[in-house]
Parts: C-alpha cells; structure tokens; sequence
C-alpha cells in the first residue's frame, strides 16, 4: 500500500512511503525509490502518516520518490505505473493541517529549545511548521536533522528569555557572530520576527512511572524487536530503559510519551511477537558472537533480516557508538541549500524552503551530470557545477570538510544542537588545520612526501599541542593510515598511476557505480586484488554491498574483519580510488 508520511530523520519531509511490513499494531515503512536500509517502523496510528494526496491538499511539499520531480509527480499515474493500491482514508488519524482550537505558536515564531541530542543546550529556535496540535521545532543556524516535533504541553520548549529568568545559559543560532552580545530584542529586529507568547506554553506534569517497573519497549538498535524492559532511573520527563538480561551499557534514555514504549500485555493484544529477556540457552544458541545477541536484524536497517558476525551486529562494541552507519538518504541538509546565511535572516523559514533544491546558484534541479537521472538534489550531480563557483566557496586547497571548523574560525567553539556529536574531527585534521594557521602567518613552510603524508613541525606547534601528542600521532599516521589521505585533494600529488598498477581495476570504477553494486560483485572485486583471492569469501558471508563496501575504514577492515595489514591496504585504497575517481568525473 502506498501513503505520504514525514521522514523521522528530516522531520520537515513530507515522502511518499510504502508499507513493507505489518507486524501488530507495528508498521515497517520504505521510502519509495531508496534503499531498504532507510525504513523505519511506526505505530499504526502514528500522527505522521498520511492518506495519498494530504499533502496537496493542506498546502506542504511532497518529497517525491527518487527519480522524480515534484513537476512530473502525480499520484494517479505514480499508483497506475506501481500497481500497488493507495491506502484507504479509514486506517489514518484525523490529523487537521490547522488546529481546531488555537494553541498560539505560528510559523516562523521564536522561541528557546532544549536540543534533545545534548540535552545540555537550550538554544534560538523557530516554529518551522505546525500540524494540527504540534510544532516542529528548528534551531536557527542549524541543520535540519535536529528538528523535531512536539506540543505545546512539551518540556523542551519554552518562551523567550526562559534561560535568563532559570539562570540557564542561551546558546545563539550558529551564524550569529556576536555570541556573548546577543540579545532577543536584536535578534527580532534583525530576523523581523516574533517571539512565542508565553501564555502558549503549558508544560504537562511530571511522569508516574517508578524504578524497576516493568514494561515493553522498542529496542532503538533493533527496532523490530519489542524486549521485556524495567525502568532503571527516571528523571522529571525522560526514563532509562533497561533490557532484561542484559548488560546496563545497552540501556537508554526515552521520554515518558514516547510511542516506543508500552504496558505490560501490548504484545499480547496486538498480536506483535515480544522478545523475552536474555537466557543463557539463547546466549549459547546464537551465531552472532556478540552476547545476547540472537543473530536477528542488521546494523545497515531491513535490507538484511540477520547477521552472524560482529560486523552486521547492532550491538557489537565497534557500533554501539557510531553516530550514523548509513549516509544521509537525501544527502545536504537544508542549511547547505540556503544560498547564504544572511538570507536566513532576513526572513522567517518557510515550510516550503526544503533542501530538495540543488543548491547552485541558477539551477532548477533537472538533469545529472552522469545522464542516468531526470533530476538531482546535490552539487556533485549537478551539470551546472562547473559553471558556477560560490563567491564564499572556500579555496581548493582546504579540505572542505574543514570549512566550518572553529580553528577557520578564529578558535571560536561550536555552539548549538549536537555540539560535540558528528562534528569533531581527529587530532591528525587539527594538526594539519594547525599547520595551515601558521603557514598563513608565515611561520611555517608546508610540503608533501611522494606518498601525500603530510608533514607537521613540531616546533611550530609545542606552544600549542604537546609534542608527545605529535609524535604519537605522526607514528600512527606513518605505519597504520594508508599512503592517501581519507579525503584526498585533487592538487595532491597521489600518483594515482603506480597506485593503479598495483590495484587492477580498481580506476575502471567510481563510488557512484561501486554504490549500486551487489554482495557478489563486491567479492568478486576483493578477489580480483592481488594477495585478496581468499578474502572474497569473506565479504559475502558479510553480506557486503557496494555502498556498504564504500562506507569501510581501514580499521574496519582489520579490526572487524580481521583482515591482514597488507591485503587490507590493498582494499581501503581501492576504495579511496573510487571516491576520487567520482570527484574527478
């Protein structure tokens, strides 16, 4: 059956969705046209989920499927080329655009949000759009992979100058350059927007629930299970779920009016199977080594239904802490797609001003610069993007994932959602980062070894970084870090022909097609390198696709696999050939 619905990751997404799985009162939902790893399972009455044709109907933009335009998208013909039937209007919540009594919280309104991600951090947020009796919450500044959805009665939000009454510190939007100056009087003149009324915010009371109740609840690393769990701590609005049997590492942090969590008996009267706790005849049944571990799901989502190694394993020590397995199914976020901050600014956000968009300047979002597409959202597949360079690009000779880091920006700290999750970088780009300071000062000359290692004077950085740090890092970089940079520039000498020479095929080949390769042709590749003929084996009991074989580091590939130094160099630099392959096309 086919629906729209919003992407729990980019909560401003409207998508146009198909049910994969019906387990209960439990739903496992695909987005049409992307990989199976992204689906994701809901509540059969879940607010968010909506018949064919709502989101015309109450004025929001629907994300298409891939391979579509919103201009060439229609639902009749989309229904009629799939075959599947659209589902009946019956099986959905009542949920109104516009709320029946008002609540006071318009679009583009401010006000202060705790960032759930940091729960730390209260920061400048907006109402970026209002469904019915909830409010999507965006951080000013700030991608919107930290947007989430909310009531008026939430804990997480309060009214302009709540931190300053509370004592509580502010943190300002992410390009408002005045950090220890701002004030919301000059903020709202600036943005020409208003503030939340306060009498709108209406926090309900705290929760009932108690330590060592019992209860079930979705297991976030495996979602389609549902475990017998205990609360093991509470606070005023969140309690920590612990599975039982198993170890307190795995417990984790919910709020109480989550969907994820349900009485003792839902199991049993919605007819979804419930997973008992962790016993010792399980522990040693199981194929996966990780204990407790049954060897059900995979870490890549539904696209595997199991695993029998650490490397699939959701709750294997070299996953517990990864931030994101997968790329980001739409790729940019929307505050890539701004054409620049200050426009931010100078308006309130719209519903409609979604990162779909490509982001260079004069492109409408047709074509690809591979020709197998009718459309793209990204500036790596448009074929305007030679023609065009941003005025505030940043040069060519900076790595680009340097670009926002606080030492381009005068040591100034990252403020706001998610400070300190997915945006720190190793000590060896600090250093490098380092170096490029002192080299713009002149304090410093910088140059390249034959093999692209780069080169630190320690000399030049003992005032600021201890000298046993470098030398660590240096020996590191030297024996365990293959010969090219992780994200190699196009102005480095890579040799990239005597690299070839040792690696056939492997410059036949660019990331773009390596994404769309299966398990089979994965191994078959591994075991057309030289010394890597045993190794295909490997990666098919892995079950390793092509987009999965992309997203390996070396230390995946030696640690997890456990696959030799020598072959395992011969693999991670065939896999950097192919992303630079992709950045030359």
């Amino acid at each position: 059956m086919k629906l729209e619905g919003i992407d729990p990751r980019h909560p401003q997404l409207y998508t146009v969705l198909s049910v994969a799985e019906v387990k209960g009162f439990r739903l496992r939902l695909h987005f049409d046209g992307y990989s199976e790893c992204y689906d994701f399972w809901v509540n059969a009455n879940n607010p968010f989920l909506f018949p064919a044709g709502w989101a015309e109907k109450n004025g929001k933009t629907l994300q298409p499927p891939k391979g579509y335009t919103t201009d060439t998208f229609s639902w009749a013909t989309y229904l009629k080329s799939s075959r599947f039937p659209a589902a009946p209007k019956h099986l959905f919540t009542k949920t109104q655009a516009a709320s029946v009594t008002p609540h006071g919280f318009r679009v583009g309104q401010k006000l202060e949000a705790v960032d759930k991600k940091h729960t730390a951090l209260t920061c400048v947020a907006t109402v970026a759009d209002v469904l019915g009796d909830r409010i999507l919450i965006h951080f000013d500044g700030w991608e919107d992979t930290y947007d989430y959805w909310c009531d008026p009665s939430s804990p997480y939000i309060h009214p302009m100058g709540w931190c300053q009454e509370s004592g509580k510190p502010l943190s300002p939007p992410n390009d408002w350059k005045d950090i220890d100056g701002f004030t919301w009087e000059d903020y709202l003149a600036k943005t020409k927007t208003q503030a939340v009324a306060a009498r709108a915010f209406k926090m309900r009371p705290a929760n009932q629930f108690e330590v060592d109740m019992k209860l079930e609840a979705v297991d976030q690393r495996n979602p389609l299970l549902i475990r017998v769990a205990s609360v093991s701590a509470i606070e005023t609005h969140r309690i920590k779920i612990h599975f039982d049997g198993w170890a307190p590492a795995y417990d984790y942090w919910v709020d109480d009016d989550s969907p994820d969590i349900h009485p003792v008996g839902w199991c049993s009267k919605t007819l979804h199977q419930l997973t008992g706790p962790v016993s010792s005849d399980s522990v040693s049944q199981s194929s996966c080594p990780t204990p407790g571990c049954s060897g059900i799901g995979h870490v890549k989502g539904a696209k595997y239904t199991g695993h029998h190694s650490s490397f699939g394993c959701p709750y294997s020590a070299s996953n517990m802490n990864k931030d994101m397995i997968l790329q980001d199914r739409v790729g940019p976020t929307r505050s890539d797609s701004f054409e620049s901050s200050s426009t931010a600014l100078d308006a309130p956000p719209s519903p409609d001003r979604i990162f779909r968009k490509c982001p260079t300047h004069g492109c409408d979002g047709s074509g690809h610069v591979t020709g197998k597409y009718t459309a793209h959202h990204r500036q790596s597949g448009c074929p305007l993007v030679d023609k065009y360079v941003p005025p505030t690009a940043p040069p060519k000779s900076a790595p680009a994932t340097l670009h926002n880091h606080p030492l381009l920006n005068g040591g100034k700290p990252l403020f706001g959602p998610g400070s300190g999750r997915g945006r720190k970088k190793s000590k060896y780009l600090k250093l490098i980062q380092k170096e490029k300071d002192l080299l713009a000062q002149g304090k410093v000359s910088s140059h390249y070894l034959k093999d692209g290692s780069h080169v630190i004077k320690k000399e030049d950085l003992q005032n600021e970084v201890d000298a046993e740090c470098v030398l660590r890092e240096g020996i590191h970089q030297s024996v365990f870090m293959s010969s090219m940079l992780p994200s190699p520039s196009k102005d480095l000498p890579l040799c990239w022909e005597q690299h070839s020479k040792l690696l056939p095929g492997a410059d036949q080949h660019c990331a773009a097609d390596v994404t769309e390769w299966s398990t089979q042709k994965v191994a078959g590749f591994v075991g057309s390198l030289p010394g890597c003929e045993d190794l295909a084996e490997v990666f098919q009991d892995e079950q390793i696709d092509g987009e999965a074989f992309l997203l390996l580091t070396q230390s995946d590939i030696v640690k997890i696999m456990n696959i030799k130094l020598g072959p395992a160099l011969k693999i991670y630099n065939s896999i950097l050939i192919f992303k630079n392959n992709d950045a030359r096309v």
